[in-house]
């Protein structure tokens, strides 16, 4: 199982096991809600391979749950900026050229025609061929 937090409020969790994934997310739910989610989160994961886990019952943390014995990067695909608003959860370069670093867009803009993207905890601006989709 591995968590990755994609901002200050959201985080992305994938396992491959849905019991365990149910039993690593509870106690983050509120206990009034644990129940609902419970149900809920082994429902989605079997009929979809996702959850979501919103923000109240997750006592100020949002949680995307993926159901992936692993996730890749789509490294020889750039999205489009249609793709870029269905998948706000993005890899995106670090220093050394490498697509190792996940984060959430949370902003779009344009400049001079330029459609830009910023990521939570990263620095600066990306254009769409310097981002990747999770697969």
């Amino acid at each position: 199982m591995k968590t990755i937090q994609v901002n200050e409020h959201s985080n992305l969790i994938v396992g491959n096991d849905i019991n365990k994934i149910i039993d690593y997310c509870i106690p983050r739910i509120r206990k009034i809600s644990q129940e609902y989610y419970r149900k809920e989160i082994k429902n989605d994961l079997e009929k979809n391979a996702e959850s979501w886990i919103d923000i109240h019952a997750g006592m100020g943390m949002s949680s995307h749950i993926l159901l992936r014995e692993n996730f890749s990067i789509k490294l020889f695909h750039i999205p489009t900026e249609k793709q870029l608003k269905r998948h706000p959860i993005v890899a995106y370069k670090d220093k050394n050229g490498e697509f190792t670093k996940i984060g959430q867009i949370t902003k779009r803009y344009e400049n001079k025609g330029i459609k830009l993207y910023n990521i939570f905890g990263s620095m600066g601006s990306f254009i769409n061929d310097e981002l990747r989709l999770l697969k």
